[in-house]
Formats: C-alpha cells, structure tokens, sequence
C-alpha cells in the first residue's frame, strides 16, 4: 500500500498492521511511533490526524504520542475516538478504502460517544483527562465526517441541501464547540498545570491589542464590516465580536514570520486553532444573532469562514472555509456582496 502524502509526514496517532507494541481492535490498530527515529523494519503506516505544523514540536508530539493513548489504555471510550479517527484519515487519504473505513470510524465513534455518556456523569480530577480528550477528538471527527466537499461514505462531491447549509453555519458544531466549556469549568485549574497544558495555553492571546495594527490592509477589510450594523441595535455586540476575529487574524498571521526556535517551543495552538478561539471567545449574544442570519452576524462570519479557509491544509478542515462563505454569499445576496469581497477573494487562494 503507498504511504500517505508528505504533507501528512508530522502526525502522530498511527494505524498500522498488526505488530507486538500495537493495540487493536480487529479492525484498526494504533500504535505510538516517533518519526524521528523510525524503524525500517515496521510496516507502512498512515497519520490519523494532524493538529499542528512541525514534527519538531515536542509538545505537539507528547499529546498525541503519549499522553491522548495512555489516557486511552485507562478510558477505553478515547481510544476508540482515536481509533475512529484513524479509520476516518483512513478514508481520506486512501479513496479505495473509504467506504469501509468511514464505516469503521464510525463504529468507534459510536462506542467512544456511549463511553463518553456514562463517565461525563461525574466528572472528577481522575477523569478529566480522558474527558477532555474525547471532547478535542470529537471536535476533530464532527469536521471530518461533516465535511461540506465529501457528504457520504463515498466520498462524492454533492451539492449543499438546507439542511447541510445549516451545518456548515454551525447549527451542531458551534454549540458543542462552545459545550466544551461544561467538560473544562470543574477541573480547569487541573487541567491547566497537567500534562494537557500545552492545549490549554493560549500563548500571547491575553497580549495582542488589534488596534496596533489598525494600519495592515489586512485589518482594513475586517474594520470595514461596521459598516454593516452603523445603524443596528445590537451595534456592540457585533463590535465585540468583530475584536475577537481581528485578533484571531493577528494570532495567526505571527506564525508567518516566526522563528522555528521561537515556533517550536510555542506549544500546541499555534495558526490552526487561532480561527477557533473565534468560537470559544466570541459572546453567546453574537452567536444567538448569527442564528438569526442576521446579515451584519453573517458578514462576520464569512470573515471567520476565510480564516478557516487558510488553514485547510489540515485535513478534517479541507473545504470548510470556502463553502462557510459560500453559503453566505447565496443567503444574503446581491445587496450585501460588497462587504463580502475580501472572503470571496480569499477563498479563490
């Protein structure tokens, strides 16, 4: 079988053929392997997910290595959210594969998801490890099968229904992206000095002030969605909204011009979480207006989906970006175009 392409060559959760350091299930196997040092002898191997940039990130490397699958050999229900997104990288990578796999992940999806269910009524400092493991692959596996370019087992490019509209403007994602915030409040502190705490940190993001660089073009574009609610009600909700995605663009665009010595000891959130954070730091009242389809909420929003769309790259969130302004672009028509112009632009990159 080939091997999955370079741009996959960081990963981290393996699936492998059968061999004496792998847990398996019969259908698929995970095994931790550092590429640093990799052994010609084992069998070729596919990465089942890629939530970061270099393979020099050791604390990249540590989650995903080490810590998410010892968790897993402790709380059987992560390693079968690993598993599952190993089956769905499976799919992706090897189009042959795809019908079995797809279905292979989600059989592990579904016993991780029943797993899930029953340790989440008590949650303790013992399980909050495991708990907030699942949650970040669930995250992972919702963009993975939930894909705008890919609907269905067979991988197919299909054209959007109203009610796949509806899930790429977030109708499940967004409320159980935010959800994640029941799993962290009571364990938070423990989360935050243990092993997960290169997840938890957001590095410099308490630090970057938008307006410092309310001169970059970039930041023009993003200033000028106001224009959009100068006359609305609901004017600082919008406001507030508009300053988390601002910094969000300057979150990502610092890894751009970074050092590798500076990038490598950044840790685990570096530009592919800074869209992300959108949904995390956002004000639930922006995202009951976005429900809305307020046009200024959804302005906004494309300006989130371009973001995305830099990073699509990572291959659970290929073709979100684009098909979140594209949406867009179709409910809100003509009149509202001009403040969709840098997006549509964007997403032709």
């Amino acid at each position: 079988m080939a091997a999955s392409p370079a741009g996959n060559a960081e990963s981290s959760v393996y699936t492998t053929a059968a061999r004496s350091d792998t847990f398996t299930t019969g259908r698929v196997s995970v095994t931790i392997r550092n590429d640093r040092n990799p052994d010609p002898d084992a069998p070729e191997s596919w990465p089942c997910d890629q939530p970061s940039i270099g393979v020099e990130c050791s604390k990249t490397l540590y989650i995903w290595q080490e810590a998410f699958p010892q968790i897993g050999f402790r709380y059987p229900f992560v390693l079968h959210a690993l598993l599952g997104l190993a089956a769905l990288h499976i799919a992706y990578t090897s189009p042959t594969e795809r019908t079995r796999s797809w279905l292979v992940g989600t059989h592990h999806h579904n016993e991780a998801l029943s797993g899930f269910q029953r340790e989440l009524s008590t949650i303790t400092e013992e399980n909050s490890e495991a708990l907030f493991s699942w949650s970040i692959c669930n995250v992972l596996y919702v963009f993975a099968t939930s894909n705008p370019l890919y609907q269905g087992t067979d991988g197919g490019p299909t054209s959007l229904t109203s009610a796949q509209k509806e899930k790429v403007l977030g109708v499940e994602w967004i409320p159980m992206m935010r959800g994640l915030q029941a799993v962290l409040l009571p364990t938070h502190n423990y989360l935050r000095f243990g092993r997960m705490k290169a997840i938890m940190s957001t590095g410099n993001w308490d630090k970057l002030d938008p307006e410092k660089e309310s001169q970059d073009p970039e930041d023009a574009h993003f200033c000028r969605a106001r224009e959009s609610w100068s006359d609305s009600d609901r004017s600082q909700v919008y406001e507030e909204a508009l300053q988390v995605l601002r910094k969000c663009r300057l979150y990502s665009s610092q890894f751009r011009e970074m050092d590798s010595e500076t990038r490598s000891n950044w840790g685990y959130n570096k530009e592919w979480s800074a869209p992300l954070m959108f949904i995390h730091f956002a004000p639930e009242s922006y995202f009951a207006l976005l429900r809305q389809r307020q046009p200024p909420a959804l302005i906004l929003f494309s300006l989130f989906g371009a973001l995305l769309h830099r990073i699509r790259n990572y291959w659970f969130l290929e073709g979100w970006g684009k098909a979140i302004v594209e949406v867009i672009a179709d409910i809100l028509g003509s009149y509202w175009r001009e403040w969709l112009l840098w997006s549509l632009e964007v997403i032709q990159e």
